[in-house]
């Protein structure tokens, strides 16, 4: 894996980190039982479910990062050496989609 490479995957993980100090607005759809029908609220949850993203190899965002930051760092400092060029341009689509998908409704965690 080149040093490029090696950088943007530690950008990853800080992006990460980072959204994990936001959250995005999503529709749920609730029962309304008692009334027979189903409506639809919004409501704010942490940005931070992106990591819960599936990729083709069946592991999350999550997963991977947090098993590579448990690898011995590399010359770089982030630990992120061991992901493969595939799953690393995978992370990047799920992420660009899910920031694309949220770009309107994402904010700093409300307190």
């Amino acid at each position: 894996m080149s040093n490029s490479q090696i950088e943007k995957l530690g950008r990853i993980k800080d992006l990460l980190d980072g959204l994990s100090k936001c959250e995005i607005e999503v529709e749920i759809e609730v029962d309304l039982k008692t009334l027979g029908t189903k409506s639809h609220v919004s409501k704010y949850v942490s940005a931070a479910r992106l990591r819960a993203c599936r990729l083709s190899n069946n592991a999350t965002i999550g997963e991977v990062i947090d098993t590579e930051k448990n690898i011995t760092p590399t010359a770089s400092g982030n630990g992120l050496s061991h992901v493969s060029d595939g799953i690393g341009a995978e992370i990047e689509d799920k992420i660009r989609a899910f920031l694309n998908q949220h770009r309107d409704t994402i904010r700093q965690r409300q307190p």
